[in-house]
């Protein structure tokens, strides 16, 4: 149906007045799709009291066979397509030369969908400081967290955020995660790998099974037939009939549903443990990730310390955070690799008077072992040095002259009131008044 613009019009009346005590507090979005699953068209809308709204899509091209989708309104447009939402399907034939604006039957929205859409996209903030062991504070870091899945010992993760902390060690992220999808859709984002935590507490429960033969090894693609030898003669179920989770077409081969039956035919068979059960692994827990509303979270960061790069923190799914709320604050503490700032000194630690004792130069190398070759003269080529004859010259471990930027960290006196530091050097150390500014 064109209209005299030369546009194509559809509308699409909503319906929730069926929800009982409903309340128009929130916006819904309709999407349409075309055949190659791009987006043909968008809207929000807020129904009334009675819970009655309209969408009205129009397209500057005869738009063909379109897929209606009716979602929460916080999903993304490429999300929604993927959630187990309300859909209805528009033939080409809906489009008529000089018919009036197409218009669908009322899509039905019930309380089953208007309650779950409440939870389906939910946005996270995530804010915490990442410090040393002593809780110093380790500036200059990149944290990201990872949003973290696993059954039987494969694990799989998805990066949800990432921040760069500041010299107090702060960070802050947001992302927003969505749930509800359709399964095959959840399963083909998913990159899988052994996890050795998980494999080093399933193996030995496995030796436990009276007349087992030829105990399954960790093999980092998931497969259903590992389960055979576990199950022996009771291992005919459907779940094993699939050999493993590949793609016919766009969708793995396999139906998630027997994997409850599997699992309670393994739960018949494999020792019980409180520990995994505790960390929630499959099958001594359900497993149903595409409808799990939660974020399940751990961190990794990263910083470049010296001039390498260092992971200076590697959760295990020991550390995760079950459930988060949608606000949360964690204080990490990184290990031995990371940089810290050094805290300042308090009370009886801080120098009296007009003063500073510097305790750490250019991070990590000590005022102590800073000076020349013993013996040597003092020439500029043997003062400054960091381990002055420590080692070979040239090597690392010794005779490091400084250069470009140098981080001090001291204490501070109670009396100080200098405005800046000042490098200044000099070829005769002994005599008053030959120091000299450094160039800028």
């Amino acid at each position: 149906m064109a209209e005299k613009s030369g546009r194509f019009t559809l509308h699409v009346p909503l319906d929730a007045s069926g929800v009982k005590n409903f309340k128009p507090d929130r916006p819904v979005k309709v999407v349409a799709y075309n055949r190659s699953g791009g987006v043909a068209g968008a809207a929000a809308v807020r129904l009334d009291e009675r819970g009655h709204g309209q969408a009205t899509l129009t397209f500057d091209e005869h738009p063909g066979g379109l897929r209606v989708v009716v979602g929460p309104e916080n999903a993304s447009d490429e999300d929604l397509k993927h959630l187990q939402t309300l859909s209805v399907n528009v033939p080409p034939s809906q489009w008529q030369a000089g018919a009036p604006p197409a218009r669908l039957s009322p899509i039905i929205i019930s309380a089953y969908y208007w309650d779950w859409w409440l939870w389906w996209c939910r946005d996270y903030t995530i804010t915490g400081r990442l410090v040393c062991a002593d809780g110093s504070p380790v500036p200059g870091a990149t944290v990201c967290a990872y949003d973290v899945d696993w059954w039987w010992w494969w694990f799989s993760e998805d990066q949800v955020g990432c921040a760069v902390t500041d010299v107090n060690g702060a960070f802050q992220m947001t992302f927003r995660r969505c749930c509800g999808w359709f399964w095959w859709r959840w399963w083909e984002q998913r990159l899988w790998r052994v996890d050795p935590v998980l494999a080093e507490r399933i193996v030995p429960l496995l030796q436990k099974i009276p007349g087992i033969r030829n105990i399954p090894l960790p093999d980092p693609a998931p497969d259903l037939k590992l389960f055979a030898p576990l199950l022996g003669a009771a291992g005919h179920t459907a779940a094993l009939a699939a050999p493993r989770f590949q793609r016919a077409s766009t969708r793995p081969a396999f139906d998630p549903g027997t994997l409850e039956t599997l699992r309670a035919e393994l739960l018949a068979t494999l020792p019980a443990s409180a520990e995994l059960e505790r960390l929630r692994v499959w099958p001594w827990w359900p497993w149903w990730p595409w409808w799990d509303c939660d974020a399940d979270i751990i961190f990794r960061a990263t910083q470049n310390c010296r001039g390498q790069n260092n992971v200076i923190l590697d959760e295990t799914i020991f550390q995760t955070r079950f459930d988060i709320p949608n606000q949360l604050n964690v204080t990490l503490v990184a290990n031995d690799l990371a940089c810290c700032l050094a805290q300042p000194c308090q009370d009886s630690d801080c120098p009296p008077g007009d003063c500073i004792v510097p305790f750490d130069l250019c991070t990590g190398i000590t005022s102590a072992g800073i000076g020349g070759n013993p013996g040597a003269s003092a020439t500029p080529a043997t003062i400054g040095l960091e381990n002055p004859g420590g080692a070979t010259p040239g090597s690392p471990l010794g005779d490091r002259p400084f250069s470009e930027n140098i981080l001090i960290s001291a204490n501070v006196g109670d009396a100080f009131s200098a405005d800046y530091y000042e490098f200044e050097w000099t070829t005769t150390p002994g005599i008053p008044g030959s120091w000299t500014p450094m160039p800028l």
